[in-house]
């Protein structure tokens, strides 16, 4: 047996009386003709704008139009949005949360979001169904990026790399992991150190960093940190890194006294 479709529309039901008359009618219908496909009426399409609020970097500011087409009053917009993108570096698969405004609201600010993130973000209006349930329009997606602040995590794995030349060290290490970095990571700063007395402190863009003109057989102590257009993040944790001996000369005979 073939199925049969119908599509009903509603053209002009204005009261929350009529609306509901013609939901159920529109149930009953279906519920005596199996095969029949019933489409409820509901409001057209929300167009949807998001926007970053630059001093807040946990937020997003939403604001939409009602629908060109509406057959019954709305009574209420429901929202939805979830994360899509961590730290503008990692792909999300996060469930849509939902909160919901009455039908006067045009404008809302979503809130306690991650910084430097892409949200989605859908609008749809609500009218009155069968059995006083809600009837949604499939909404629009909108899509947002937060704002950038400072780093809540300093570079990973500094390691140490020997090299030959007794007045020189070699430093490499790990970008900052995703969702710790909070906005793009331009340079790095670093602080060099010996006897807790700073030797060097200057900035390098890349992750790694060979220090020139230092004493033979000495301990210093490295630091680093990642910054960006927010502000600079944490300092890691410090390394210990000793320069070599300068030709024949042994480090046994150079090391400082301790007291």
């Amino acid at each position: 047996m073939h199925k049969v479709y119908y599509i009903l529309t509603l053209l002009s039901f204005f009261t929350r009386k009529n609306c509901d008359t013609v939901f159920k009618h529109q149930f009953d219908y279906f519920y005596l003709y199996r095969h029949v496909l019933i489409v409820i009426s509901a409001p057209g399409e929300v167009s949807v704008n998001v926007e970053d609020e630059r001093s807040k970097p946990t937020k997003l500011f939403i604001s939409w139009s009602a629908p060109r087409v509406v057959y019954c009053p709305i009574f209420q917009y429901r929202i939805e949005y979830k994360l899509t993108q961590l730290d503008q570096c990692q792909d999300q698969g996060n469930e849509f949360e939902v909160s919901v405004v009455d039908n006067t609201e045009k404008e809302y600010t979503l809130s306690e979001l991650t910084p430097f993130s892409t949200y989605a973000v859908v609008v749809s209006a609500g009218v009155d169904g069968i059995n006083d349930n809600t009837v949604f329009t499939p909404g629009l997606v909108g899509f947002g990026n937060t704002t950038f602040t400072d780093a809540t995590a300093p570079p990973q794995n500094i390691i140490n790399h020997q090299i030959e030349d007794a007045r020189s060290l070699k430093f490499i290490w790990e970008e900052i992991p995703c969702g710790d970095r909070r906005g793009p990571i331009v340079k790095y700063n670093y602080i060099l150190e010996m006897n807790s007395s700073i030797v060097i402190q200057t900035t390098v863009v890349k992750p790694s960093k060979v220090i020139k003109d230092l004493i033979p057989c000495t301990t210093y102590t490295f630091i680093v940190s990642g910054k960006g257009p927010g502000g600079q993040g944490p300092f890691s944790d410090g390394i210990e890194a000793r320069t070599n001996a300068e030709g024949s000369i042994s480090c046994l005979f150079l090391r400082p006294a301790t007291h």
